[in-house]
């Protein structure tokens, strides 16, 4: 069985065991995306508004535009609070169950000795756990929240321009795809050097703990330049980690604003020959922040995926696993 299918049936088992609480919080995730939309529609009605602003009506504009910048502001401090709120009490009550699962595990272990495990397999279980509350709790709610705001930010420039919208839609969505391209071609190489930096870690702590037991000079000595060597080669694989995650973030950056330019160009042949309003395309303007806002969003949980997904499925199969500490398949993937 595949790392990814693991990965997945894992994330889907505790989507289902807290599937009310997963629902509601999608619930208020397209709420507070659309009180997120109040600015732009804001500063779009001020944008309008402002050419027909003369001195006998200044004093109404100035207090309808006080009054509606008053209700913005309540509006997205109230999602703000609100999605904070939210998202703290659901991580609150995703780690209770993952850990749940792992005492319930236990019971299964407990016949056998704990030395048995090796502290290997323990410190990369203890990793993996880490990894895979931090993406249930941040990725995965990243990832609903962009999708929330990208459908409804989508969804309100299809009803005002249609086929221009519905392009740059398109388009956004095929830049998320080919930006996980490129992550999932890089993800095995951050998973090497995510490894390559807990073994150092594993072997540092041993060292240290070593330290407090009498030991010849030599031994000592041996370990700390290998501890050097170790740090010396997380640092240069990092190096050539981050030199490629910079050239894709770049490409992605890139294709962005040329995905931007294109649709502001038809924007520009469109109003020409008043195929579509100037009204209409002011609305470009201020909303395509937020779309391009979620998409970067949907790019990131995407990416984020592809890292931890070796984690995430070790943890699936341990969990699902009645023996763990004979099974052939769990030593292969944690490599024991």
């Amino acid at each position: 069985m595949n790392a990814p299918h693991l990965a997945f049936r894992l994330v889907l088992r505790e989507v289902k065991t807290l599937k009310r609480e997963v629902g509601l919080y999608c619930g208020l995730s397209a709420v507070c995306s659309a009180l997120s939309l109040l600015p732009a529609q804001f500063l779009y009605s001020f944008a309008t508004q402002l050419p027909g602003i003369e001195v006998n009506n200044l004093r109404p504009f100035l207090t309808t535009l006080a009054i509606a910048g008053t209700v913005t502001g309540l509006g997205a401090a109230s999602a703000a609070w609100v999605k904070t709120f939210v998202r703290e009490w659901l991580r609150l009550k995703i780690i209770p169950v993952l850990r749940l699962q792992l005492m319930e595990k236990s019971g299964e272990l407990h016949p056998i000795p704990l030395e048995t495990l090796g502290e290997d397999r323990l410190s990369i279980l203890s990793h993996d756990l880490s990894v895979t509350e931090r993406f249930l709790t941040q990725s995965v709610l990243d990832g609903i929240d962009g999708a929330t705001l990208f459908l409804e930010t989508a969804l309100i420039l299809l009803l005002v321009s249609g086929g221009v919208a519905f392009a740059l839609a398109l388009g956004a969505l095929l830049l998320v795809r080919f930006d996980s391209f490129l992550q999932q071609r890089l993800a095995p190489q951050v998973t090497e050097l995510k490894a390559l930096e807990v073994n150092t870690n594993q072997l540092l702590f041993e060292h240290l703990f070593n330290c407090s037991t009498i030991r010849p000079q030599t031994a000592e000595e041996l370990q700390i330049r290998t501890i050097q060597d170790r740090l010396r080669g997380v640092g240069a694989r990092g190096l050539s980690v981050a030199r490629k995650l910079g050239r894709t973030q770049a490409i992605y950056e890139l294709i962005g604003i040329t995905l931007l330019t294109l649709c502001l160009l038809a924007l520009a042949y469109g109003t020409a020959f008043s195929q579509i309003s100037i009204r209409t395309a002011f609305y470009y303007p201020f909303y395509l922040v937020p779309l391009l806002f979620s998409t970067k969003m949907l790019a990131q949980a995407l990416a984020e995926w592809h890292t931890v997904t070796p984690s995430v499925a070790r943890l699936s199969l341990f969990l699902e696993t009645p023996c763990p500490a004979k099974t052939p398949a769990l030593d292969a993937l944690v490599g024991g």
